[in-house]
């Protein structure tokens, strides 16, 4: 949490310096990271910063509620015009998220790096104060899903959607072809992704549902 005297700034010196510092994080990590270089990069004096932040802990962690916090609120923007059906809202939610990841790779690098498990002591600390950030998104975004038409109960669904997603977006971003634009990959994205959705559609919805 920031002190007092970090939000009594104006809302563009406050953006400026979670920019700066978010940046900082994402390129070399909470370990190699210089609060030298963010103040240098920030034009504050390094003085000023600890009159902002506790110390560089509490700036990382509040530079990743920041980073949190942009994610869930693209996605609270577009969360009541998902589809109500199981798959179609899937499709809509990757769609957002993936668009995310690569619209702001420097979010998505502070995101990928602090939930990495390098059995560092900040990384203990992130999951004590997160948990399994991927777990909470997907319980949210699947908790009211209609699992009518498929062969398993609510919480099956919502796990095997879970992983189904955590790890298709995990592999795909590891695996992507830096040379295409962002409206190639997103293009590319879905098509992969729409592909993989079928054969969970053959395996998971009732043989009478899939007959209508």
């Amino acid at each position: 949490m920031t002190l007092e005297s970090f939000n009594k700034l104006t809302k563009s010196k406050q953006e400026n310096i979670m920019k700066v510092a978010t940046k900082e994080f994402a390129i070399y990590g909470y370990n190699n990271s210089s609060t030298n270089r963010i103040v240098k990069e920030a034009k504050i004096g390094k003085g000023s910063l600890f009159k902002y932040f506790l110390n560089k802990e509490q700036l990382y962690f509040d530079v990743l509620d920041y980073t949190i916090n942009d994610f869930n609120k693209v996605i609270k923007k577009y969360i009541l015009q998902f589809p109500k059906d199981v798959f179609g809202k899937i499709i809509a939610f990757a769609q957002i998220e993936i668009s995310w990841h690569i619209e702001n790779p420097i979010f998505h690098k502070l995101i990928k790096d602090a939930f990495t498990n390098d059995r560092s002591e900040i990384h203990t600390k992130i999951i004590a104060k997160y948990g399994n950030i991927c777990d909470k998104l997907y319980e949210q975004l699947l908790n009211d899903l209609d699992v009518s038409e498929l062969k398993v109960d609510q919480k099956k669904a919502t796990d095997i959607f879970k992983w189904f997603i955590c790890g298709f977006n995990k592999d795909y971003i590891e695996n992507l072809d830096e040379k295409l634009s962002i409206s190639e990959v997103k293009k590319d994205y879905i098509a992969k992704f729409k592909s993989y959705l079928e054969i969970y559609k053959t395996l998971f919805i009732n043989e009478s549902d899939c007959s209508k």
